[in-house]
C-alpha cells in the first residue's frame, strides 16, 4: 500500500509445536555448531538421508506420529513434507525460515535438533523459542545431525525417489522479493524491516523492532515505504512494549495491534517547511503486511526511508492523525456497517485527510461536529472501489487547514459487501480515516478495540 491506514503452510505451525514450551521440559546448555559440510564425497539429500531421519526420530505421538503436531510424518509424501519445511516461515521465529538453503545457522530446525533455539529467544513471538526437537526424546546422535546440517549446508537438495525426479524446483524455492538496500546517505534515516519467509496464499503482517540510535531528536519531511512485490504497506509504528532492536515477530492477529501505537503515514509529502518529531532513542517497529498471491513462498525484506529536514529549519511540526477500529466483522455473502465514534482530544490543524477499506469496501464517510446533531461530511468516497485499497482519495487542506476543535466529534463510518464464502474481519478487511495534523509533535489517535 502507498498510503498507510493503521494504527496499529500446515508445516511451519506443526513443527513449531514439536517442542515444549516448559522449562523443566527444555534441557540447557545447548550450543549451536554451524560449522561446513562434513568431508563427504557426496552431499546428502532429503530424500535418502533427511526424510528417513524426519520420520523415525519425529514421528512420536505427541509430536508428528498421531497428527497432533499438524501432519502425520509416516504418512505424508518426501515431496509434500520438503515443500513444507524448505524456505518456510517458522510461526516461532518469523523472520527465521525452518530450513534456509545454504545456511544451517539461519535455519529453525537446526536450531532445534541442536538445543540452541534459546540463543533467539528474543526473537521469537512470545519471547520464548520452547525446547529442543525432537520433544521429550533427547537430542539426536551428533552424526544425524550433521547429516541434516550437511544437507541444509549443501542447498537441501531433494534427490530421486524410485527414479522420480525432484519437484520443479520454482515451485519449492521462495520468491525473493526483497526490496535492494539503499546506499547510506546522510539526508536518510533507514530502517530495515527482518527477513521473513510467508507461505503461498497467505496474509501476514510482521513487525521488526527497531531503534533511532541517537542521543539527539530528528525530523524528517517524508517517509519512503520501499517494499517488495505482493506487499500491502510497510510504515513505523510505535512500540507500546518494546523488544530488543532486531526482535521479529508476528503481528497479524487483532490483538496484537494494541501492542503498538500509530506513528507515521508512508508516501505522503509535506509542504515545505513541516516536519515530524523523531525523539532520541525512540523505540518503533517496522510493520510490514503482505498478502501472498504466488503459489510459491516469497522471502520479503522491507525498507522505511525518512528523508531528514534539520530540526532548525521545521516551522511547523506534523503529526499522524488516526481513526481506527479493530471490531470489524463482515458475514458470508452480506452486506455489513460499522461506525463508530471518536473526540478531538485537543486544537489542531487538519493537514491531509485520506480513508482506508480493503476491496470489499462499498462506501466510506468521515464526520464532524460539535455533538451527534450537528454532524457534516468532512470525508465521503461513494462509492468505494477496490483500486482505493492502495490509492485512496486524499483530501490536502494545506493551503487553508481544517480548524479541529478540542471535544468535538468524528464519526468514522463504513460500509462492505463481502462476496465470499467466509467471513472478513480484521486486518482482512479495515475501517480507518488518516492524515496529518499540524502544530503538534503528538499523534492524535483514536483506536476501538
Amino acid at each position: 500500500m502507498r498510503v498507510l491506514v493503521l494504527v496499529a503452510g500446515v508445516a511451519a505451525t506443526a513443527l513449531g509445536a514439536c517442542s515444549s514450551d516448559s522449562s523443566e521440559d527444555a534441557p540447557t546448555g545447548g550450543t549451536a555448531n554451524t560449522g561446513g559440510t562434513p568431508s563427504a564425497v557426496e552431499a546428502p539429500t532429503f530424500v535418502a538421508d533427511v526424510a528417513p531421519m524426519l520420520k523415525t526420530g519425529c514421528a512420536f505421538q505427541s509430536c508428528h506420529g498421531g497428527g497432533s503436531g499438524g501432519f502425520n510424518l509416516p504418512d505424508v509424501d518426501p515431496a509434500v513434507m520438503y515443500a513444507q519445511i524448505v524456505g518456510q516461515a517458522s510461526r516461532t521465529l518469523t523472520g527465521m525460515p525452518l530450513v534456509d538453503p545454504g545456511k544451517p545457522e539461519n535455519s529453525f530446525l537446526m536450531l532445534k535438533l541442536d538445543d540452541a533455539q534459546n540463543t533467539v529467544d528474543a526473537r521469537c513471538v512470545g519471547g520464548r523459542c520452547g525446547g529442543p526437537m525432537p520433544e521429550g526424546a533427547g537430542l539426536w546422535p551428533e552424526e544425524k545431525r550433521e547429516t541434516f546440517r550437511a544437507w541444509i549446508a549443501a542447498g537441501a537438495p531433494y534427490g530421486e525417489l524410485d527414479g522420480m525426479p525432484a519437484p520443479a524446483p520454482a515451485a519449492l524455492e521462495p520468491l525473493d522479493v526483497r526490496v535492494e538496500l539503499p546506499a547510506p546517505d546522510p539526508g536518510f534515516i533507514d530502517f530495515v524491516a527482518g527477513e521473513t519467509v510467508i507461505p503461498p496464499g497467505e496474509e501476514r503482517m510482521i513487525c521488526t523492532h527497531v531503534e533511532f540510535d541517537s542521543d539527539e531528536e530528528a525530523a524528517f519531511e517524508y517517509l519512503d515505504s520501499m517494499q517488495g512485490k505482493y506487499g500491502h504497506h510497510v510504515v513505523l509504528l510505535a512500540a507500546k512494549q518494546p523488544l530488543p532492536p532486531g526482535t521479529v515477530e508476528d503481528c497479524t492477529a487483532p490483538e496484537d495491534m494494541a501492542k503498538y501505537d500509530a506513528y507515521t503515514i508512508g508516501d505522503q509529502e509535506l509542504p515545505p517547511g513541516y516536519g515530524v518529531r523523531l525523539p532520541a532513542h525512540h523505540r518503533m517497529v517496522v510493520q510490514a503486511h503482505y498478502v501472498n498471491g504466488d503459489d510459491r513462498p516469497i522471502r520479503t525484506r522491507d525498507v522505511v526511508r525518512l528523508k531528514r529536514i534539520p530540526v532548525d529549519q521545521v516551522q511547523t511540526w506534523a503529526a499522524i492523525y488516526v481513526t481506527n477500529t479493530l471490531k470489524v466483522r463482515i458475514p458470508p455473502k452480506e452486506q455489513a456497517q460499522v461506525e463508530f465514534d471518536c473526540r478531538v482530544k485537543k486544537d489542531v490543524d487538519l493537514l491531509v485527510l485520506g480513508g482506508h477499506m480493503h476491496e470489499w469496501g462499498t462506501r466510506f464517510e468521515l464526520l464532524y461536529g460539535p455533538d451527534e446533531d450537528h454532524l457534516e461530511s468532512l470525508y465521503l468516497a461513494s462509492p468505494w472501489v477496490p483500486q482505493y485499497r492502495d490509492l485512496p482519495p486524499m483530501t490536502l487542506f494545506f493551503q487553508n487547514p481544517f480548524k479541529l476543535q478540542a471535544g468535538y466529534l468524528l464519526r468514522t463510518k463504513c460500509q462492505w459487501h463481502n462476496d465470499k464464502d467466509t467471513e472478513l474481519a480484521f486486518p482482512h478487511e479495515m475501517c480507518t480515516s488518516f492524515g496529518y495534523v499540524g502544530g503538534t509533535k503528538d499523534p492524535e489517535v483514536c483506536s476501538v478495540e
